[in-house]
């Protein structure tokens, strides 16, 4: 077969454009064999139409028709017929196998274009229909058209529609619809189809004959159309991304950042995904650091961070972004608020602030003394410190005070509140012991800020507060070779010194010397002494040869602490008391235990205690040879034991020696010698002091005398209690302006802490020092000086070192410094130098504790005009809450002279209070009018005469006129006279002149001195040339309400004729009868009440009223002439003023530094005032015409403009415009997360730009 050209396959396509081959059907044409009847060969026919629908067959077409049949190529070439058939023979047999046959449908005569067909004839395959009038088989196509691929324009996502491709095809060679290629492979067509949304997409193919063909879907998920948005629910965090979390800073007040913050801002898209976040600094992009985000369909979180610039300490700026998505969806500017936020102030504006707050630490030395040692300034005692702070931007968050190992002293912590400074007070005796061992006192301080700066600063003071100590006493030298034992301390033959340790407190300044002085056994003092210790606070002191006695040291620092508790106590002595030189003989005794002693120290014992003394013998030289004792003032009993040289047997341990009823016990022998004995002596004394006298001399007759000195109480103590003058002023009955007790003991054993003394103040006890003096062998004396108000109770009692105890004495009396206070308070109504319209009461009080009424004092005199009256009586007197008072009640008319003084029950007097004299008028005034009767017209003269009446009249005090209704000028002289008690005014008479007619009224205000008053009014008319009127106060006025007016007109005569007429804007119209009413009023003239209601003045506008009458005289009257004054003119206006902003709008920041604002305000009728308040403070503005202007200056704060505008009618309009910020934008620079700008590649972005868009603008122009 010839091979069709591309070439000529366009050229048929040009050409036959309009052949579409439809194959209907393929007819097989039997012959007559294939019937009974008939034995012909079958024919294959092909029907060719330019269009199935309209029947429209294609003639003369050339068809070659070609199938191999026993390996032979069969092939038949034929035109179509008139009804687009062409008919072939063929083989039965060819249908029952099936066999392939090729068919060529030629598009020219050339051949170069055709059309291949591939049709098997296998039944199965086909729908045979016979129509036996024609003997043709019909062939129908049965198998459905293939959707074999569908291709996608994009698989990225977009937010434009995308173009689905799909391919089908049809494997049958009967198809209508399908194109066939020139090689004849199956039909092949491509659709292409338009998809807006997202979804799941189901396409069929269907041929010509109805066949179709199997769903094919396709999933479309990549168009986006949706714009970002925050995540529902969750809210924005701006936050500190190096901070603990610990600090809000997000206050009530301010949100605040130290430097830099970070924003997370939770965001989704339901489609491509997030691809850009910009933000925005009070609507200007800000570079900012993406520290994390990453690409999510649905939902993520991005956090950025906004730093400050290195040259900048602060900004300030409210923070807003933008969302886009990949595909270019963007979001509108949403701002960062509260409401969408974890921001808490009011105002949504973000500070960013790199100052620190300012700390400062002083202490107060006033009160310490400083001492310097080892290159250290050392204080004795504990001072105060005071921390301050100061940061005023974004206030002080946290104040922490630390000492040595961050140990926490102090905290404190403002959350939700602004504070600018702060002050705190500290003590070094705040700080732990543990913390201070070296004597330094040291505060660390840190205070940080809402924004997280932080501040540090520190102080250290060295402090010594504590008293050093004597530790010990320890005897050196040959201390183990001792000689024999005292009451005292040991012997020692060897010369011996003395160890003093002092030791001071850990937190001290060192020991700085030791102090010490010796008493031998003799009482002799020695020397004090003052040496410097050795490293380790010790002193070796060495002792003479021979001495005997005791030690006392004491010890100071270099803080001038010394061991002793003050000045007056005595140094502390030795633990142990050395005494050293050779003796033999040895006495010791021993005392019962007593807790007591008397006066001179020595052991007290009460009076029925036994006393029983243990004494110790020792001589181990020649030993015993005799003891003998007694009491000194009893020498004739003396007792003595005698020791034996040669006893019968020789002396032995334990054994027993009695003598005169006393048992001695032997501890010690040798040989015949009685070393060491033992005995208790039961002394028995009747006296209070008692020595026992004991000798023991060894055989060398060497001696050692002991007196053993002991007191024993057998006397309670005998106590007075006394005062040092008796007859004191006010003692007869217990109250005194002050006093001094003596109390007196007479106890030969007296002790200060045996004394029992109570002292109540107003049944309370107090406590009073006592300082006692000896003023004798046995009496003790103390004083008590009592000098501040109260009641003292006294009880004394006092107890000898014998626990022996006096009788108790008792006293109570009351000591009373202060004067009564005496003060008068009088009932003031209407007082007018001394003068009363009503009845009085005088209150006198008292201000005394120790109140007697029987002690005061109120001396009065009362008169009527020289006529003595009698004076009020105070009633009861009463205790209230200021003391004692009493009333005086003065009700009768006259005057009154008063004079009080009090004394108290210790006698102490008062001041002498007087009053002036003052006076009772409860008479008002007398009022009498003559020369006019009320409600009178008058023609004739008319001279008014006015006389007040008072015994306390003042011409000062009285007020008389005579007006004119409507005239404001007219005023007429008078006279006055005074004749005694009385007042006489007397008027000139009224001029006969045309302008004095109208309606008079004569007003009197007469008030006396005590304030009584009087009024009387008295109306009447002088009606010479006609009506006179009386108005209504609305002339020239301006009005928002409508009201009723009332108009009098007044005549001599009555009014035959009356009109009203009123002019509104200029109109005049006469009003009706039924819109007006007129009623005639009593008198002896004749008078008339107009009354227009006020539906008359509803509308706004200028009114007037007219009245025109006629009297009986023949007078025409006109309210509105000249020479009335009548005039009745107002203007009534309901309508506010207008104000309107020019240029500014609310809500609304302005990049600037100021701006010129204008505001529009026009009144209907009057304006009559406008102010102008920005933030609640009046501004100034310039006005020209209707047009006001003023300036807004920069602020970081929102401002409010309030405008008020009044008209002269009252009405008040006012417009505000809040929430306008006049601030040049700050400056945000974006930095990298280590700290790198990016300014320097937008500013190379904004040139590359700039060269390309001037290029292209050159480029267009040529």
């Amino acid at each position: 077969m010839k091979r069709v050209s591309k070439k000529g396959e366009n050229v048929m396509r040009k050409r036959y454009g309009w052949l579409v081959i439809l194959v209907m059907g393929m007819v097989v044409c039997g012959a007559t064999s294939f019937l009974k009847a008939h034995e012909e060969t079958p024919c294959f026919t092909i029907q060719l139409w330019k269009n199935y629908e309209t029947k429209d067959p294609i003639v003369k077409q050339k068809v070659t028709l070609q199938y191999e049949e026993e390996e032979t190529l069969q092939t038949f070439t034929q035109l179509s017929d008139e009804d687009g058939k062409v008919v072939f023979p063929i083989h039965d047999a060819a249908m029952e196998k099936g066999m392939e046959v090729l068919v060529f449908i030629h598009h020219d005569e050339q051949e170069e274009t055709m059309n291949r067909f591939s049709i098997c004839l296998q039944k199965d395959k086909l729908d045979y229909v016979y129509h036996k009038e024609k003997n043709v088989l019909q062939l129908k196509d049965k198998q459905a058209p293939i959707i074999t691929k569908a291709a996608l324009s994009t698989y990225q996502f977009s937010k434009d529609p995308i173009l689905i491709s799909l391919t089908a095809i049809d494997d049958s060679n009967t198809s209508q619809e399908l194109t066939y290629g020139e090689k004849g492979g199956p039909f092949q067509k491509e659709a292409v189809f338009t998809i807006v949304n997202n979804g799941r997409y189901v396409f069929y193919a269907k041929d010509e004959q109805g066949n179709l063909s199997a769903p094919y879907e396709v999933k479309v998920q990549n168009i986006d159309t949706t714009i970002p948005t925050l995540i529902s629910g969750e809210k924005i965090t701006l936050y500190d991304p190096h901070g603990d979390g610990r600090r809000p800073h997000t206050t009530l007040f301010q949100t605040c950042f130290a430097k830099e913050f970070a924003i997370r801002i939770p965001i989704m898209d339901e489609g491509s995904g997030i691809a850009k976040v910009t933000l925005f600094s009070d609507g200007l992009p800000i570079e900012n650091d993406c520290l994390n985000f990453a690409q999510h369909p649905q939902k993520e979180d991005a956090v950025f961070v906004v730093r400050l610039p290195e040259e900048m300490v602060k900004a300030q700026g409210t923070i807003s972004f933008s969302l886009e998505d990949a595909v270019g969806n963007c979001s509108d500017v949403i701002p960062i608020t509260r409401e969408n936020s974890n921001i808490k102030a009011a105002r949504n504006d973000i500070l960013l602030e790199k100052q620190a707050m300012q700390l400062h630490i002083s202490a107060d030395l006033t009160t310490a003394h400083q001492y310097a040692n080892k290159d250290v300034i050392w204080l004795d005692q504990h001072v105060p410190i005071t921390i301050q702070g100061t940061d005023t931007l974004s206030g002080i968050y946290e104040v922490r005070i630390y000492t040595k190992q961050h140990h926490l002293l102090k905290k404190q912590q403002w959350d939700d509140e602004r504070k600018e400074e702060f002050h705190m007070k500290v003590s070094t005796s705040d700080i732990p012991l543990q913390y201070r061992k070296d004597g330094a006192c040291f505060f660390y301080v840190e205070g940080s800020d809402h924004a997280g700066n932080i501040s540090k600063t520190s102080y250290t003071c060295y402090v010594d507060d504590q008293r050093p100590t004597i530790a010990f006493f320890r005897l050196q030298g040959q201390t183990h070779k001792p000689v024999a034992k005292t009451q005292l301390e040991l012997f020692y033959e060897e010369p011996l010194s003395v160890y003093v340790q002092a030791l001071d407190g850990e937190a001290s300044s060192g020991i700085a010397f030791i102090q010490w002085y010796t008493i031998d056994a003799m009482g002799v003092k020695s020397d004090i002494h003052k040496d410097v210790t050795d490293d380790h606070g010790g002193l070796s002191i060495p002792l003479d040869d021979g001495f005997s006695g005791w030690l006392y040291a004491m010890t100071q620092d270099y803080c001038h602490h010394s061991s002793k508790a003050s000045n007056h106590q005595a140094y502390v002595h030795s633990q142990g008391i050395v005494i050293r030189h050779q003796l033999n003989p040895h006495l010791s005794y021993q005392l019962p235990h007593t807790p007591y002693q008397d006066i001179e120290g020595l052991p007290l014992y009460t009076k029925s205690a036994p006393i029983t003394i243990h004494l110790r013998m020792q001589d181990k030289d020649s030993g015993i040879q005799k003891v003998s004792w007694r009491l000194l003032g009893d020498e004739e009993n003396t007792h003595q034991l005698l020791c034996d040289l040669q006893p019968k047997q020789a002396y032995q341990i334990d054994q027993k020696l009695k003598q005169d009823e006393q048992s001695f016990h032997i501890t010690g022998v040798n040989h015949n010698l009685i070393t060491s004995l033992e005995t208790d002596i039961a002394v028995t004394s009747k006296g209070n002091h008692s020595t026992l006298e004991v000798v023991l001399m060894d055989w060398h007759n060497r001696t050692d005398t002991v007196h053993i000195s002991f007191c024993k109480d057998t006397m309670a103590p005998n106590v007075n209690l006394l005062f040092e003058d008796q007859k004191e002023e006010g003692a007869d009955n217990g109250y005194f302006t002050k006093r001094t007790a003596i109390l007196q003991i007479q106890e030969q054993n007296f002790i200060e802490k045996g004394v029992d003394l109570n002292i109540q103040k107003d049944h309370k006890r107090i406590q009073m020092d006592l300082h006692w003096q000896k003023v004798s062998k046995d009496i003790y004396e103390a004083r008590l000086s009592f000098q501040k108000d109260g009641t003292y109770a006294l009880a004394l009692q006092a107890y000898d070192a014998g626990k022996l105890a006096s009788k108790k004495q008792h006293t109570i009396f009351t000591i009373d410094t202060k004067p009564p206070l005496v003060t008068i308070d009088r009932l003031d109504s209407g007082n007018t130098k001394g003068f009363f319209h009503q009845p009085q009461r005088i209150t006198i009080q008292v201000d005394e504790t120790h109140f007697d009424a029987a002690r005061m004092k109120i001396h009065g005199v009362a008169k009527q005009q020289e006529r003595l009256l009698q004076f009020p009586k105070p009633t009861p007197w009463k205790k209230g809450k200021d003391g004692y008072f009493t009333h005086l009640d003065f009700v009768v008319d006259g005057t009154y002279e008063l004079q009080v003084q009090a004394e108290d029950k210790a006698g102490q007097k008062s001041e002498s209070i007087s009053i002036l004299p003052f006076t009772i008028d409860t008479q008002k005034p007398q009022i009498e009018i003559m020369g006019v009767t009320a409600n009178t017209a008058y023609q004739g003269m008319v001279k008014p005469v006015i006389i007040c009446r008072d015994a306390a009249i003042d011409r000062h005090l009285v007020s008389v006129s005579l007006t004119c209704a409507n005239q404001t000028k007219t005023k007429l002289a008078y006279q006055v006279k005074e004749q005694g008690k009385q007042l006489r005014y007397q008027f000139s008479s009224i001029p006969f002149q045309r302008t004095f007619d109208g309606i008079y009224t004569v007003s009197v205000k007469a008030k006396d001195r005590a304030g009584n008053q009087s009024e009387k009014t008295l109306t009447f008319s002088v009606n010479r040339f006609g009506s006179v009127y009386e108005l209504p106060k609305v002339s020239n006025a301006y009005y928002r309400h409508p009201f009723a007016i009332e108009i009098t007109e007044s005549n001599v005569t009555r009014l035959l004729e009356q009109q009203v007429f009123l002019s509104v804007n200029g109109s005049v119209q006469k009003l009706k009868k039924e819109e007006y009413t007129v009623v005639k009023n009593k008198g002896n003239w004749y008078q008339y009440t107009y009354h227009l209601p006020k539906k008359l003045f509803q509308k706004n506008g200028r009114y007037q009223v007219y009245l025109l009458s006629k009297d009986a005289a023949g007078n025409a009257n006109d309210n509105t002439a000249y020479t009335k004054h009548a005039i009745v003119k107002f203007m009534m206006d309901q309508n506010a003023p207008q104000i309107d902003f020019m240029n500014l709008n609310a809500h609304t920041r302005y990049d600037a530094n100021k701006r010129k604002v204008q505001v529009f305000i026009r009144d209907n009728m009057q304006l009559k005032k406008v102010t102008i308040l920005v933030n609640g403070k009046a501004l100034a503005y310039e006005k020209k015409e209707d047009m006001y202007t003023f300036m807004l200056y920069q602020s970081s704060l929102p401002q409010q403009v309030n405008v008020y505008a009044e008209d002269a009618a009252g009405n008040i309009q006012t417009i505000s415009c809040e929430d306008i910020t006049i601030l040049p934008h700050p400056s945000y620079t974006l930095q990298t997360p280590n700290g790198q700008p990016y300014g320097y590649v937008f500013v190379g972005i904004i040139l590359v730009g700039s060269v390309a868009y001037i290029y292209k603008r050159r480029k267009h122009a040529r």
